[in-house]
């Protein structure tokens, strides 16, 4: 049986949130069903019959899908009876698309045909691809690092971004802030608690906004926001005003 990743912080995102449970399904089942470049070939009938609704309300569902969506929200974008899923390669292949994969080779050139067309489809390759001759393995294949209990706290606390937010790197720089004294591991894991709550409330959660782990460590950004909890509303960082911080500090 084919098997494909689920995208587990759609629940956090405010536009498929607000989707009947009728359209989160006819959703669901077109990640399930589309192809690899996330093209799915548009059929009510069958969508409707499989699932368990009539064809009428599976179109009501689809439309639904295709509503006006907010930067950084799941997108559906058709041309002529076919559907392609804007962040279904993002959802599918995070660490981006490789000349080198051999398993990419095939999205890759899907992706090239489909840019002509779906104006998502050239999103996807300028967002993936990257030329190399070496695809970069996962953090917990390179290393079999046990993490700690506070640690992991953190980074379960912290917020998904699409993209690369290597855990090792993050793990270190943890270790090390609490190692020199200079926080502890409840400062860095409410910081990241109280970043994720303000980004949520923006809408950036799952998006290139978010900053990567290490990054938001090494600047110690925690201190930001771990004291921020009644006052999200006073910060107001580089993400939201195009890099230049309302604290002056870039």
């Amino acid at each position: 049986m084919a098997k494909r990743f689920t995208e587990k912080n759609k629940w956090h995102d405010t536009w498929y949130r607000e989707l009947s449970p009728n359209a989160k399904n006819v959703y669901e089942y077109m990640c399930d069903n589309c192809t690899i470049a996330g093209l799915f070939e548009i059929d009510h009938w069958l969508m409707g019959m499989l699932i368990g609704f009539s064809e009428d309300d599976a179109k009501k569902a689809f439309q639904e899908c295709l509503k006006d969506k907010k930067e950084g929200s799941i997108k559906v974008e058709v041309v002529k009876g076919k559907a392609f899923l804007w962040n279904y390669v993002r959802q599918q292949q995070p660490k981006g698309l490789y000349d080198s994969n051999k398993a990419h080779k095939g999205l890759i050139r899907e992706l090239e045909t489909l840019s002509s067309k779906f104006e998502g489809a050239k999103l996807a390759l300028e967002w993936g691809y990257k030329e190399s001759s070496k695809d970069p393995k996962d953090d917990s294949l390179k290393s079999k690092v046990g993490y700690t209990k506070d640690f992991e706290r953190f980074w379960l606390a912290y917020p998904q971004r699409i993209g690369s937010n290597p855990k090792k790197p993050a793990y270190d720089k943890f270790k090390q802030i609490i190692k020199k004294g200079e926080a502890t591991a409840d400062d860095m894991i409410t910081g990241a608690k109280h970043y994720a709550d303000h980004m949520h409330k923006i809408d950036r959660v799952n998006t290139e906004f978010i900053k990567m782990a290490k990054t938001f460590l090494n600047q110690r950004e925690f201190n930001d926001y771990k004291d921020q909890v009644h006052q999200p509303a006073k910060i107001l960082r580089k993400e939201e005003t195009g890099g230049i911080s309302q604290f002056g500090d870039n």
